[in-house]
Parts: structure tokens; sequence; C-alpha cells
């Protein structure tokens, strides 16, 4: 692997645990085991790096999510490939959503990694918004938010209270929604 991604794999797994105020190029440099110099090499700011590691993110998040939905013209069936995406994450780790924590500090971010934060849920509203078309645009737009809050507060109870099942039934809700049941 080369050190440009090993630097973002570290950077990744700081900004989960500690947020972007408390990640510092000398804790991820020794996370990599090399000199904060090296880090800034190959990322000059600290902005830079969250940057990068948010669009990389989100480049993975969306190459699954379409592999997911290859060929797949039920929306349902394309709803529940997101669902099943945020499942997937918080089972390979009990983590939350990189953008998702992020966001609860966007108030101190750089404004390019807002930026770089916001496309990622515009891009996931975009894509809810695509498989509930058949409502009209406000509803799907209604429906997009609906599922999409309902996921990522899923998945910050989850993980605040250490419990699956919260994610669980965050998603059953988030499916309800998607298929236009009453919960």
């Amino acid at each position: 692997m080369e050190m440009r991604e090993r630097i973002m794999d570290a950077a990744e797994a700081r900004l989960r645990a500690v947020g972007y105020a408390a990640m510092s190029f000398r804790d991820v440099a020794a996370d990599v085991g090399v000199k904060s110099a090296s880090v800034h090499y190959h990322f000059p700011t600290k902005e830079d790096l969250a940057e990068s590691v948010v669009e990389r993110y989100a480049a993975r998040q969306f190459a699954a999510l379409n592999a997911a939905v290859a060929g797949e013209p039920s929306p349902a069936r394309r709803a529940r490939a997101m669902v099943d995406l945020h499942l997937g994450a918080f089972a390979a780790g009990r983590r939350i959503c990189l953008c998702a924590m992020l966001s609860a500090e966007s108030v101190g971010l750089p404004e390019r990694v807002k930026q770089a934060v916001s496309v990622f849920f515009d891009a996931c509203l975009l894509f809810l918004q695509e498989c509930f078309e058949a409502l009209g645009p406000e509803r799907a737009a209604i429906r997009a938010a609906g599922v999409l809050a309902a996921l990522q507060g899923g998945l910050l109870l989850a993980a605040a209270a250490r419990d699956e099942a919260h994610l669980e039934r965050a998603a059953a809700a988030a499916m309800a929604l998607a298929v236009g049941a009453t919960i």
C-alpha cells in the first residue's frame, strides 16, 4: 500500500475516533510510523488531508452502492442497498458514518471539508430521491430525507448505546419509509 493511502487510512481512523479538531498530523504520523514531515509532504494542510479522506470515503461508499444496485430496477431494492450499506458499515466495526462524525463538528470545520461532507450527503439524498421519483419531486425529497435521517440517526444511537438493535430498528423504519408503509 502506498504511503498516501496509509496516511489517509490512519487519518480516517483518527477522524472517526476523535473528530477533526482533535486530529493532529503528529498523531497520524505516529499511527503510520513516519515523521510529521512525511504527512505534510503528501497533504500540506490538515484541511487537505481531511478533504481527501472525505472524498475517498464518498467514492468508496458510492462504488459499493452502485455495485449493489447495478441492473436493479426495483426502487425498494435500490433503497434497501443504502440501508444494507449502513448496516454493513456498523457491523464491520461499530462505526458511524465518517461524514456524520464530521458534520457534528461542522461549525468548526474548514470550508472545503464542510463542502466535501455536504457533497456526500447531497449524493446520498439524490440516490434515494431517484429511488422514489415516481412520487414526484417534493414527496421523493421528503421520503429520501426521512430514510437517510433514520439511517444516520440509527448509526449514532447504536454507536452511543453500543447496541446494534437500535440501528436494526432504524433500518426497519427506513425501509418502511422506502416502501411507503406506515410505521
